[in-house]
């Protein structure tokens, strides 16, 4: 499974950072797999590299059976009213791939994706909510597989919140300010160096799976020439080869919340997968008596690495040298870098981090700067998905902005009454700040926060004489 994530990795632009579960995508394409024939099933086995499907249950299966750590894989086929499946087929791939089969009317839009985004959702422990968007309407579709992976891990050896501080991130499209976590001295990870890059494998509690980061060599080589020459079979020897320190490694990575939905379809078909998508040629005969074909192949996935360790979910696919260890070695992470969650070698989900932005909206994620917006005078930066679907709201003419434009600014004049409680003594102060005429109250709240921040010990409270919708919530009821 190696070969196939690196390979859905270089199909990616370097300086974008698309998190893709490669076990997501390899089980919906073996259930298919398992019903596909001639030059259809021939092309999956070519791009899986895996001629029996059967090995991929069972990979599932030894995945899955890790103690301290909770993977869950959960796979199920959506049938339409009038859709045929041959029971043969249906058995088969309920005992090998755990496939549970339901009926659902395609027709009745909002019960299609109230249905699979509630599955997904519960598989992925609520990390994944929207799978399918509110528009999503296919009535001639007659059937949907889907698959959910989610994955959850704390680090064997935590990071500590109060060291995690702001240093800058050398990425593609320039510096940026990123919060870093650290660690000295742990002896509980493996390391190697060569193939052009230095490793660092994290583990977790279990210590059977691990976040591994491969970093290319600084100067040496640019990001994009290392991702190019990179393959499976680097990585896994890599992996082999990464061994404990014994003077300890000093650890310094990000903190970062990435999601993303790829082309899967696009990528696919650029690996040699087109029988299943043409509805000339796709032979689906094993799973039904109806002639079948792929529409199309979703994926969305997010990964969250935090102090306390890692969570992810999905929903869908050379010569070493080993050298002397000196007796402490750093591992600084802050240029762009390839990373993914590991067992034996095969990666569960896999990503390269760059070009990414912290969002400074409720997400509080890491989102691709090209999705960003930023203010004047607050200087805070948001991604769109924060300003549009999650917490827009009409402005005074009582339209909503759309998504292709940034939210018109007004001068929000805020009066600030500051208490302070030993001397009872209050301070009066005016901020004039320039935000977006759509952010919500709590979102504003958090920058005056932030521009009086300094002075400690002080009680804050607020008033405005803004005109701005929806903004009583700013009006303490104190005359100033």
């Amino acid at each position: 499974m190696a070969d196939f994530a690196v390979d859905l990795l270089k199909l990616t632009a370097a300086n974008e950072s698309v998190v893709m579960s490669p076990l997501s995508l390899v089980a919906a394409l073996s259930v298919l797999q398992r019903g596909a024939g001639g030059s259809t099933k021939q092309q999956i086995s070519d791009v899986l590299k895996r001629e029996n499907d059967s090995e991929v249950a069972e990979l599932i299966r030894r995945l899955a059976s890790a103690d301290g750590v909770l993977l869950n894989v959960a796979t199920r086929l959506y049938l339409g009213i009038s859709a045929r499946i041959h029971d043969d087929y249906n058995n088969q791939v309920q005992k090998l791939f755990d496939v549970t089969t339901e009926r659902l009317d395609f027709n009745q839009q909002s019960l299609t994706v109230r249905t699979v985004n509630d599955f997904v959702s519960g598989a992925t422990n609520g990390m994944l909510k929207k799978f399918l968007s509110d528009d999503f309407h296919e009535p001639d579709m007659k059937a949907l597989l889907v698959n959910a992976v989610y994955f959850k891990g704390q680090w064997a050896t935590r990071f500590s919140p109060e060291i995690t501080q702001k240093d800058v991130f050398h990425g593609i499209n320039g510096d940026r300010e990123e919060s870093f976590m650290a660690l000295s001295q742990l002896k509980d990870c493996r390391y190697t160096s060569g193939e052009g890059a230095d490793v660092l494998v994290l583990p977790y509690k279990d210590h059977e799976y691990e976040f591994a980061i491969f970093l290319p060599f600084e100067f040496s080589v640019t990001f994009e020439e290392f991702r190019s020459g990179f393959n499976g079979e680097k990585m896994k020897l890599l992996l082999k080869h990464a061994e404990k320190n014994p003077g300890g490694v000093n650890v310094t990575i990000p903190k970062f919340k990435l999601s993303s939905s790829p082309n899967i379809k696009e990528m696919l078909v650029s690996l040699g997968i087109t029988d299943l998508f043409d509805d000339s040629t796709c032979d689906l005969g094993g799973v039904s008596p109806d002639p079948l074909y792929v529409g199309d192949a979703i994926q969305k996935a997010i990964v969250e690495v935090s102090e306390e360790g890692t969570e992810a979910a999905a929903a869908t696919g050379m010569m070493m040298m080993t050298r002397m260890m000196p007796m402490e070695q750093d591992f600084l992470a802050n240029r762009p870098f390839v990373y993914g969650i590991v067992r034996d070698e095969e990666p569960i989900f896999i990503d390269s981090l760059d070009g990414m932005m912290i969002c400074d909206g409720p997400c509080h994620g890491i989102v691709h700067y090209t999705k960003m917006v930023e203010y004047p005078d607050c200087g805070h930066k948001i991604c769109r998905n924060c300003q549009y679907n999650e917490i827009s709201v009409p402005n005074i003419d009582e339209r909503a902005n759309s998504a292709s434009k940034a939210a018109p600014t007004e001068l929000l004049h805020v009066r600030i009454l500051i208490l302070q409680k030993l001397q009872s003594r209050v301070v009066r102060q005016k901020l004039e700040l320039e935000l977006p005429s759509d952010y919500p109250v709590n979102y504003i709240l958090r920058v005056l926060e932030e521009r009086v921040g300094f002075l400690e010990g002080l009680k804050t409270y607020y008033t405005s004489t803004s005109s701005i919708r929806n903004r009583e919530d700013l009006v303490s009821g104190m005359a100033l």
